[in-house]
C-alpha cells in the first residue's frame, strides 16, 4: 500500500491537461521517481501510467479481524463487512471510526457497507416459504464442503448435521478469523445445528439475512442506518434477476419516501458519489 500510494503521488505535481492540450512533452524531473527502498521491495518509479482523476482509486477492504480494522483504518475508505447483529454492528463501526479519527482525524472519510441477503415476498409468509424452499436445495455435501473452506478446511464431514455447533471444534488455520468468529457468535445466538450453519452459510456467505416483505427490508435497512450500525449496503439478492428486480422496485421507493436514498447520482468520480474526498494523499 505504501509503494501504490507513493506511485501514484509521483504524479501529484504533473498538469496532464495542459500537457497534452498544448502538445507537450514530461520533464525529467516530473512524474517525479520514488526511489523506495524496503525490506521486501526496491521500486524506482515513478508510475508508467497517468494518475485517474480520483488520484488514487478507491479503496475498498473487506474484513473484520482486529488486524483487518487496524488495515481499514489506516488505508481503506470503503469497508465491505458481514454483520449479522445490529448491536455488535455498531460496536465494528464504532471502533472503526474512532480509529480512523485518530489516524486521520475525520472519522467520516471512511464508509462501512454490510452485506445484506435480501429475500422479499408479497407477504412475510410468502418469503419464508419461497426462502426455505431454496434453502433446500443447497446439496448438504457442497454445504459442508463451503462451510469447512470458512473454517479453515476443518473437517465436518463426520458431524450429524443435527449436531448443536457449539459443540463442534474449530480448528485454527488458514482462515478469516472474522468470519469464523461471525459464523460462531450466530450460531450461538441462535442455538443452531450444523445443518443450520452450513445453510446460512451457503445460501448468504454468512452475511445479513432479511427475509419479508419489502416493507421489512426497508425497515431493517433504515434501523441500520440511523442507528450508526451502516453507512450504505452491499446488496446481494439471493436470486438474479428476479430478487434484484424486487429490490429495485419495491424497496428503493420505499426508501426514497423516507429520505434514506439518493434521488440522482451525483457528478464526478465513484469517490464524491460516495462523499469522500476527491484526492488522498499519503
Amino acid at each position: 500500500m505504501n509503494i501504490s500510494k507513493q506511485l501514484w503521488d509521483s504524479w501529484r505535481g504533473v498538469n496532464t491537461e495542459h500537457l497534452h492540450a498544448a502538445g507537450g512533452f514530461f520533464s525529467e524531473k516530473e512524474p517525479e521517481p520514488i526511489n523506495y527502498q524496503g525490506e521486501f521491495y526496491s521500486v524506482k518509479g515513478p508510475l508508467n501510467i497517468e494518475a485517474s482523476p480520483q488520484g488514487y482509486p478507491l479503496l475498498v477492504q473487506a474484513g473484520s479481524s482486529e488486524k483487518g480494522t487496524e488495515f481499514a483504518s489506516k488505508h481503506a475508505e470503503v469497508v465491505f463487512t458481514a454483520q449479522n447483529d445490529i448491536n455488535d454492528a455498531i460496536t465494528y463501526a464504532h471502533n472503526l471510526k474512532n480509529k480512523v479519527e485518530q489516524k486521520h482525524g475525520n472519522a467520516h472519510e471512511i464508509v462501512i457497507m454490510p452485506g445484506i441477503f435480501p429475500f422479499i415476498g408479497e407477504t412475510r409468509e410468502a418469503a419464508e416459504a419461497q426462502f426455505q424452499e431454496l434453502q433446500d436445495l443447497i446439496v448438504p455435501e457442497m454445504g459442508i464442503e463451503l462451510l469447512s473452506s470458512y473454517l479453515g478446511d476443518t473437517d465436518l464431514s463426520h458431524y450429524d448435521l443435527n449436531t448443536p455447533f457449539e459443540n463442534i471444534e474449530v480448528e485454527k488455520g488458514n482462515n478469516i478469523q472474522s468470519r469464523v468468529d461471525l459464523i460462531k457468535d450466530t450460531a450461538k445466538k441462535n442455538e443452531y445445528t450444523l445443518e443450520d450453519v452450513m445453510k446460512h452459510v451457503a445460501g448468504a456467505r454468512g452475511h445479513h439475512i432479511v427475509v419479508g416483505t419489502a416493507e421489512d427490508v426497508a425497515d431493517r435497512m433504515e434501523a441500520w442506518f440511523t442507528s450508526g450500525a451502516a453507512d450504505g449496503f452491499n446488496i446481494m439478492p439471493p436470486l438474479n434477476p428476479t430478487q434484484f428486480d424486487l429490490f429495485v422496485d419495491k424497496v428503493i421507493p420505499i426508501l426514497k419516501e423516507r429520505g434514506l436514498i439518493q434521488a440522482a447520482y451525483s457528478e464526478g468520480t465513484l469517490r464524491e458519489k460516495l462523499g469522500l474526498n476527491q484526492k488522498i494523499h499519503s
